[in-house]
């Protein structure tokens, strides 16, 4: 991943109300499309010229043939309200992400994310590195939105289980992450399954797992979907224990009970 700068010069006189709220709408539609990663964009002012630092999936990402219907509107729209075409400066890698993916064609791919990771919630399975959003078939009018927020809510459950301060949260926030039975379970897999359709790339998803009696209990566990033995001969990407290729699930041993 890139850190890199969008900079943009007002060109006419203009009220400031309305050049944020140009710079705010395209920052907001790049990053929908999965050209940005992250939630938060500081964004300096000096004289008539504005500066967002950002986090980019790849060196390129900001490319025009990237963009969605959206993006493509909003860069419009900034040209409407007075401001000069994005100008992109590349400060260089982020060394404490991961990289992109560069994979020409992928085996699988896997919806996986945590509190900690703002890169792409959607992993090759060949090397486990995060796949641009961008360079998947869309999934509507909101380009990756539901992909995004579905990530939002893994993540804020996540911190909440780990820091397991109020019990009720914590066990509520579990269920979440690890059962078939949650909502967050049934939004992401119905994206998952989309994103297989779309792709024509068989896509799984990962449910988390902690607790659990002992090690050897763990590795009796059958897929919770269709009851069939899914545990791998040797983990994948240090990560997964489990993968069921008919029901596209993957999953981890009790992370409780590891190295025990």
């Amino acid at each position: 991943m890139y850190i890199a700068h969008i900079q943009l010069a007002c060109f006419r006189d203009a009220q400031l109300s309305e050049l944020n709220w140009a710079i705010t709408g395209f920052i907001d539609a790049l990053r929908d499309n999965g050209q940005l990663l992250g939630r938060e964009f500081p964004t300096q002012m000096v004289d008539a010229c504005f500066t967002t630092r950002v986090v980019l999936p790849a060196k390129d990402s900001l490319n025009g043939i990237y963009d969605s219907p959206s993006v493509k509107h909003w860069r419009h729209t900034l040209n409407q309200v007075g401001l000069t075409t994005p100008r992109v400066k590349i400060d260089g890698i982020d060394l404490h992400s991961d990289h992109s993916d560069q994979c020409q064609q992928r085996n699988w791919q896997v919806l996986f994310t945590n509190y900690l990771s703002s890169c792409s919630p959607l992993r090759c399975g060949n090397d486990f590195a995060p796949i641009p959003l961008y360079t998947l078939p869309r999934l509507g009018e909101h380009d990756y939105r539901p992909i995004l927020r579905w990530q939002q809510a893994w993540a804020a459950l996540d911190e909440l289980q780990i820091q397991g301060t109020y019990s009720a949260v914590e066990s509520q926030a579990l269920f979440e992450l690890g059962s078939i039975d949650s909502e967050l379970f049934a939004k992401g897999y119905a994206i998952a399954q989309i994103i297989e359709r779309l792709s024509d790339t068989p896509t799984y998803y990962y449910l988390y797992r902690v607790g659990g009696e002992s090690l050897s209990q763990e590795k009796q566990l059958t897929c919770p979907k269709c009851k069939s033995d899914w545990l791998l001969d040797q983990p994948l990407f240090d990560v997964f224990d489990f993968k069921c290729d008919a029901c596209r699930l993957v999953s981890n041993l009790s992370w409780n009970l590891q190295g025990s």
